[in-house]
Formats: C-alpha cells, structure tokens, sequence
C-alpha cells in the first residue's frame, strides 16, 4: 500500500515545479524527505508523470486544432457521409487488388 502524501508535500512539489519554491520551501521539502524517506518515491513519480506530459504536450502540440477541424468536418456531413467514404475506400482497394492479381496472372 502506498504512503499517503501530505498536502504539504503536494504544496511544495507545485511551487518547486511553478519555480515559486523560496530557500525556506526548499528546506522544508528536504527535511521531509529526510525524515520520510519513502516519499523520495513519490517525488520521483511526480517528476517522470509531469516530464512525461511535458513531452506529450509538446509533441501533440496542435492535437486539439486538428481535432476539432476534423470533427467540424464530419458534422458537415450527411449522416451517413462518413460510412459510405469508409466503404468507398474498401471497395477501392479491393478493385485495385483484384485488378494486380489479375495482371499478373
């Protein structure tokens, strides 16, 4: 089971991660961590979650715009205007398939 973590730790791992943590929060948050040595655990999972999200945010930068661009656009369309482009797709294909096999043969 894992420890609970204090607010206080919640408090100051924020102001550490905002840049807002003064030398009087750093010693605090060192001292807990001294004393609670199984919340080093903690800190360490705070830090790869928010680096992790960091990456994804910047990674996935324009996700939200091109998302919501493509959701615009299928609402534009008829209710069945997405199925009949899937089925379109398929149907090519499998005429595109058919047409090499038979040219090879």
């Amino acid at each position: 089971m894992q420890a609970e973590i204090p607010d206080e730790l919640i408090d100051l791992l924020e102001r550490l991660s905002e840049g807002d943590l003064d030398e009087i929060g750093r010693g605090q948050l060192a001292d807990m961590l001294r004393a609670k040595p199984e919340l080093r655990t903690v800190v360490k999972e705070h830090f790869l979650m928010s680096r992790a999200l960091s990456q994804l945010e910047r990674d996935e930068s324009h996700f939200a715009g091109k998302t919501a661009a493509h959701v615009a656009k299928i609402a534009t369309e008829s209710e069945f205007g997405f199925a009949k482009k899937v089925t379109g797709k398929i149907v090519r294909r499998r005429i595109t398939k058919a047409f090499a096999a038979a040219a090879v043969v």
